[in-house]
């Protein structure tokens, strides 16, 4: 009972927390993961252990597929650790079968997010301009958007991710829905999940939980259960009445960018992709104008198609099929878990929700506990070796020092970011780079600060820095616009001048990448002319 309800109190922290915006709660779930690790070996059968190891393996590829070529090495590890995460919780959660309070309680915690998004798009909006300001830049910037279009999105990094995590829940909601005091409780918890989709202002999530409602309507085959499929109705009109973009096609228009964006990502290596979570570079070199160039494809199918190439294509495929099954054993016995398992996989055909852990690891405990509901007998034999225990508690004792190092990092950036004198800032930022040597936006930030002090030995030592990490990040134009930069700084502007001009023949269409160019180059032929 214990590590089930340490698996609920997990999952909901993970969504209400995520580990992007509050990097502490990655420590935490380190720490319980490592708890639960010795408890989940000895509940793993013979042939258990070996398809773990096999998993393993595919991980492992994955990383070295990521590293080798990847033109955002950086990200792949990102992505690899959140991967290597969600097996995790598959692992340990499909260990045991949980019992109906436990999903009920997970599915309620998720549904608590919906208040959160009511009070945002009731006036909370405002107050939010003072509280995002802890966050990291880049994340700054995205909320703010989201603000200023007065959509909810609660903890979650976008309104949509919000909107697929309420339909994950509502169909859980749903099946409990009686004529009795605890039926009315679930009732209306139900309709605050509705309510809070509407804040989000979210077709598509609006889209999938009328789907999934209704596809369990038709296994219930209760008759009183149409009024919660008449709201559903009542929910998308309203969001379509509050996104005149919808009926303009607005989002299918970006959809469509991003999607050909990738796939002209993928002709420039159709072997073997861009390197795993190199999209999001790769996408700033697209040679013609497009809506927006998205960190990613907005289709989990297509990213790593472009990404991995066939390769990767192929292992979405097969996860796909592997996860249908799962969602066909688990029918007859639980229609509302089958359902609501199969609504992220549907909504990353059109967005990238997996690819955040607040999205992506109570996704995991529910995939683990519906294997968990549909194994067999045999999964319950004790392992052949169980003496080796310390194998997966080393692993896991690995993955939580590293997940420290990763907010010891944060907090030193965030420390360097802030105010004081420039040598704490400089000393935090270049400590920060030094313990979290994948993290480039650590190393970037030793060579803005540098910049911004104009000193030409500060410049060389931070330009040497940033030549030495460049395999994080090769074909980044802003990396190469800020080492060109840090070399005009240094007294080489031939040099700086040549990174610049590389930056603008990576993206083409910035102007910002041109307008650094012209000048640097105008300075450079004054200096020439003076002579």
């Amino acid at each position: 009972m214990i590590p089930g309800v340490i698996l609920v109190c997990a999952g909901i922290l993970a969504v209400w927390r995520p580990v992007e915006t509050h990097p502490l709660t990655g420590v935490v779930l380190a720490v319980a993961f490592v708890v639960l690790i010795p408890w989940a070996w000895e509940r793993t059968s013979a042939n258990g252990a070996r398809r773990s190891a096999g998993w393993t393996a595919l991980w492992l590829v994955f990383l070295v597929v990521g590293q080798a070529g990847g033109w955002d090495r950086s990200e792949a590890l990102a992505q690899v650790f959140l991967a290597g995460a969600v097996m995790t919780t598959i692992w340990v959660a499909s260990r045991h079968s949980p019992e109906d309070w436990m999903i009920d309680v997970f599915a309620l915690g998720l549904i608590g997010l919906a208040i959160w998004g009511l009070w945002q798009s009731l006036g909370g909006l405002d107050d939010l301009r003072v509280l995002i300001e802890g966050l990291p830049e880049h994340l700054r910037a995205g909320a703010l958007a989201r603000i200023d279009r007065g959509r909810a999105f609660a903890s979650l990094l976008l309104p949509s991710h919000l909107a697929v995590v309420l339909a994950t829940a509502l169909p859980i909601l749903m099946v409990r829905i009686n004529r009795d005091a605890r039926g009315f409780f679930f009732g209306l918890a139900f309709t605050l999940g509705l309510v809070g989709l509407v804040a989000t202002r979210s077709p598509v999530g609006v889209f999938l939980a009328l789907g999934s409602c209704a596809l369990v309507l038709v296994a219930s085959r209760r008759r009183y259960l149409y009024w919660a499929l008449g709201l559903g109705f009542v929910a998308i009109t309203v969001v379509v009445a509050f996104r005149p973009d919808v009926l303009r096609l607005k989002p299918l228009v970006l959809r469509l960018d991003n999607w050909g964006t990738a796939l002209w990502v993928w002709s420039t290596a159709p072997v073997s992709g861009v390197g795993l979570g190199g999209f999001g570079q790769a996408a700033q070199s697209v040679p013609w104008p497009v809506g927006n160039h998205p960190v990613h494809a907005h289709s989990m199918p297509l990213e790593m198609f472009a990404d991995l190439g066939v390769f990767g294509l192929g292992i979405w495929f097969g996860a796909m099929v592997w996860i249908l099954c799962v969602a066909k054993r688990l029918w007859p016995r639980r229609p509302d878990l089958a359902v609501a398992l199969l609504v992220i996989p549907a909504h990353n055909l059109v967005d990238f929700s997996l690819y955040t852990s607040a999205v992506a690891l109570p996704w995991a405990i529910m995939l683990g506990w519906s294997l968990a509901l549909t194994r067999d007998g045999g999964e319950a034999e004790v392992p052949v070796s169980p003496g080796l225990r310390w194998i997966p508690v080393l692993g896991g004792a690995a993955a939580a020092a590293v997940t420290l190092l990763v907010f010891t990092g944060f907090i030193l950036e965030e420390a360097a970011r802030g105010e004081g004198p420039f040598e704490s800032r400089f000393g935090w930022a270049t400590s920060a780079a030094l313990l979290t040597p994948w993290d480039a936006d650590a190393t970037d930030l030793v060579g803005v600060l540098a910049l911004e002090r104009g000193d030409p030995e500060i410049a060389r030592e931070s330009l040497s820095f940033l030549e030495i990490r460049n395999w994080q990040r090769p074909r980044s134009a802003a990396r190469i616009q800020l080492m060109g930069r840090l070399s005009t700084v240094a007294g080489d502007p031939v040099s700086g001048i040549a990174n610049l001009w590389r930056a603008r023949e990576s993206q083409p269409y910035s102007g910002r990448r041109q307008k650094d160019f012209e000048i640097a180059a105008e300075e450079l032929g004054g200096r020439r002319d003076r002579r």
